[in-house]
């Protein structure tokens, strides 16, 4: 069965988040990873409820981040988790001084901790890559069955074969699909959000490349940079269409 994109972006986050701080509380309570002191500390904390800490706010910290960077930015993976690495790695490294009373406030103890955070991190961090490489397949495939578009009303119905799907454009209430007719580019309006027909779009050819478009990549014929700007080109379409600052990398 196939996962829409909002729902395979929310399980893949949610791995990604219990998955680390589970991770790194377990080495800190089990193994006592890094020499982690296991009495009382100067606040009174025992080593289960520090791990418990430093875990629950490892995941805290990925789960915005990764809120963020679905739903604001899109930004090179590889640069977003630098930066998830560098806000958790921070945030152990106050922590670790709040339980102590804050003596070990010195430059070469971040950095430390910097690097043993990265080297416990980056195994769930892996993990959840490749968890998201192999159960999301499927999101990497071409639209197989018909599309069916029907207004919000109900009254008017269209369908059409995946591959001749060009785009949508939302118009006020309504949204205007193209698409191709024995090879000739047609359009339909319907009473519908555009939203509502991204749902039903649930591969990886169909993306939003502007707020008000909908666009089938498989029908790109290229992409053109002209005076910062992205335009795209379809197929039996003569005019480009739009691609906005926050969907540029989709398109790079």
């Amino acid at each position: 069965m196939q996962i829409r994109e909002e729902n395979r972006v929310v399980i893949s986050s949610l791995f990604l988040s219990v998955l680390s701080g589970l991770f790194l509380g377990f080495s800190l309570f089990v193994y006592q990873a890094y020499n982690i002191p296991t009495g009382i500390s100067a606040s009174g904390h025992s080593l289960g409820l520090r791990a418990l800490a430093f875990g629950l706010t490892t995941s805290l910290l990925f789960a915005g981040n990764e809120y963020i960077y679905h739903r604001f930015l899109k930004l090179k993976l590889l640069l977003w988790r630098s930066w998830e690495i560098w806000c958790g790695a921070t945030a152990t490294f106050l922590l670790y001084n709040y339980f102590w009373n804050w003596f070990d406030l010195l430059p070469e103890t971040y950095f430390r901790m910097f690097a043993e955070y990265f080297g416990i991190i980056i195994i769930p961090l892996s993990a959840a890559y490749f968890f998201e490489k192999n159960a999301f397949k499927e999101k990497e495939t071409q639209q197989e069955l018909p599309l069916v578009f029907t207004s919000s009303n109900g009254k008017q119905s269209i369908q059409m074969e995946a591959e001749d799907f060009l785009y949508a454009k939302a118009e006020d209430n309504y949204v205007k699909i193209f698409y191709l007719k024995n090879n000739e580019p047609k359009s339909v309006l319907l009473r519908e959000k555009l939203s509502n027909i991204e749902k039903q779009l649930i591969v990886s050819q169909f993306a939003r490349c502007h707020r008000s478009y909908l666009v089938n990549k498989a029908n790109i014929s290229h992409v053109e940079k002209k005076n910062q700007r992205v335009l795209l080109h379809l197929k039996n379409v003569e005019d480009p269409l739009p691609v906005s600052a926050s969907y540029v990398q989709e398109f790079s």
